[in-house]
């Protein structure tokens, strides 16, 4: 019980950081989130919908519903903000002294 309640609350954190570091990073970058948020309005039909309620908004936007593998660029984003700054950092004994 207690190990599955690690991994539950590890997991919630390290998808927690991603998602933050993720829009961080699109804030930083006003194109970059204008293309996000364009790629989810063809993928969502009440995302962007300015008449559409907060309860319709987070029936469609589920995890569930959310198709990666159809929406290349914010796949992409996510990775891009994993490799700049992963949810859990990993240090090394190796020093790189070159490019």
């Amino acid at each position: 019980m207690n190990e599955s309640l690690t991994f539950f609350l590890a997991g919630t954190l390290t998808q927690a950081i991603t998602i933050a570091n993720t829009i961080y990073y699109m804030v930083q970058n006003p194109a970059i989130e204008k293309r996000v948020r364009d790629s989810l309005c063809t993928n969502f039909s009440t995302f962007g919908n300015p008449d559409a309620s907060l309860e319709q908004l987070s029936e469609e936007l589920t995890i569930e519903s959310l198709d990666l593998m159809k929406d290349e660029y914010l796949k992409y984003c996510l990775y891009e903000a994993l490799r700049i700054e992963p949810p859990v950092p990993v240090s090394t004994s190796f020093t790189i002294t070159e490019d």
